[in-house]
């Protein structure tokens, strides 16, 4: 499962992203709440297959970039799981009580 995780994470298209600076392991298991807006793609792609939606939580190291004029943001770089013996997590997002497809 790690593997497979460590493969779709350069092979997906972001919708949107939560950043959330945690450090020491005390502090990775705890309740975080976490909202995003994203543009949700179309229910299939080109040929007809559907497209599916996953909220993939993972562990990382970010740095943040100041950009003058603009917003400033972070490049998060994941940690890939079978060297860093960590295990992301991906679930569907479900909406409204619906999952999507």
């Amino acid at each position: 499962m790690a593997q497979a995780i460590d493969l779709v994470l350069p092979n997906s298209v972001s919708l949107g992203r939560f950043v959330r600076p945690i450090t020491g392991w005390d502090h990775l298991i705890q309740r975080i709440d976490q909202t995003f807006t994203a543009q949700l793609p179309a229910g299939v792609d080109s040929s007809g297959a559907p497209i599916n939606v996953y909220l993939v939580s993972y562990l990382g190291s970010g740095e943040e970039i100041e950009r003058p004029g603009q917003s400033d943001t972070i490049i998060v770089t994941p940690f890939v799981s079978t060297q860093a013996e960590v295990l992301p997590v991906g679930v569907p997002v479900v909406l409204a009580g619906q999952a999507v497809p």
